[in-house]
């Protein structure tokens, strides 16, 4: 009874502190405001995120309505933070609507002069619901960034579903792959049952610009009722080519024959004391002070297992200065000096006085 009083007490004081603490907070902010909902989340206040929430009026402007929904679901990031950690800080669009979540493609980050660790997430919806990027920001906070990045109105048209990041040309910037198809064949459906596959080659901006047919080549001229999207590169030329799958015919298979693109570095991982195929490993590339990273992951979008290898564009670079892997076990594998255009295999070391074997290719 004695302990049962005392934990009574301690929540009690602890809610009282709470309260304290929230009012301070919307004295402070002078109002009840989404951009104080902004500020509160954005500094990991979220007790202050409950209280400006639920001050909130339910029948306020969709702007309200919009930080409603997404104060609510960094709620959901703080609870289940520690479980699920591609998953945290997940938030609803701008459009003010949970997404459809018909295809979540994770893309790793690509920073000039450091390296970070934070994968953004891309998600495809229905038709005149656009096509989201999510692009994670310190906090573990995602932010929509779908309609800055030029994203938004090349997607409202298509009811969209396989995608993949892909670096087309091995500039070192990752592009986007996305097929589309509407779920039945009805005559009154707009857009139609087939739809045209898209390419969004990244720019040295941050942003995505949608090629045409005429500058893609003929896969991306034709209409499909596509679903999934796997990448691979089936002919080891280097280059990133894709695979795609239909619902009314045969799969296609989408060889990359991009003129003058750059060289790359292809890694494949080995697990020894991790599982062996060594996923959730993360690789980082270092070229002439940028960094680029990437995560292996087992499940690459909807209906989709990406060729078990990691490829970086490099650009011009001959040189790799420095390969890092950090493995599932904890143990990490550092190489210097890497030659590009090559693909290497990686053994995990057995133990932290072995050092990691590599093959190449």
């Amino acid at each position: 009874m004695r302990s049962q009083s005392r934990v009574l007490h301690t929540a009690l004081v602890s809610g009282l502190l709470i309260g304290l603490l929230t009012y301070a907070w919307i004295a402070r902010s002078g109002s009840v405001s989404p951009d104080a909902i902004r500020r509160a989340a954005l500094q990991q206040d979220w007790e202050a995120v409950v209280a400006l929430t639920d001050a909130l009026p339910v029948s306020g402007s969709e702007a309200e309505r919009t930080m409603l929904l997404r104060a609510e679901a960094l709620l959901e990031q703080q609870r289940f933070a520690d479980s699920y950690q591609l998953l945290e800080g997940f938030t609803v669009s701008e459009v003010s609507a949970p997404d459809a979540l018909l295809h979540l493609q994770a893309r790793a980050a690509f920073e000039t002069g450091r390296l970070d660790t934070a994968a953004d997430l891309f998600v495809t919806n229905f038709r005149d619901e656009p096509n989201t990027l999510y692009t994670q920001n310190p906090g573990r906070l995602f932010l929509d960034t779908t309609r800055s990045s030029g994203l938004r109105g090349a997607s409202v048209a298509w009811v969209g579903w396989g995608t993949q990041f892909l670096d087309a040309n091995n500039n070192g910037r990752e592009d986007l792959v996305v097929v589309n198809g509407h779920v039945d064949a009805h005559p009154e459906h707009e857009g139609g049952y087939a739809m045209p596959p898209q390419l969004f080659r990244s720019t040295a901006e941050r942003t995505f610009d949608l090629h045409q047919a005429r500058e893609t080549g003929d896969f991306f001229a034709q209409t499909l009722v596509g679903r999934s999207v796997v990448r691979l590169d089936w002919n080891t030329d280097g280059r990133p080519d894709f695979a795609v799958s239909t619902l009314t015919s045969h799969a296609r298979l989408a060889t990359n024959t991009t003129h003058g693109a750059g060289r790359s570095l292809q890694i494949r991982l080995v697990g020894t004391q991790s599982a062996r195929d060594a996923i959730g490993s993360q690789v980082s590339v270092h070229l002439n002070g940028q960094a680029q990273y990437r995560q292996l992951v087992a499940g690459d979008g909807y209906m989709a297992s990406n060729e078990r290898v990691l490829i970086f564009g490099t650009a011009r670079h001959e040189v790799a200065e420095r390969v890092q892997i950090t493995w599932p076990s904890g143990r990490q594998s550092t190489f210097e000096n890497l030659a590009t255009d090559r693909q290497y295999t990686v053994i995990e070391p057995k133990d932290s006085r072995t050092p990691a074997r590599i093959v190449v290719q």
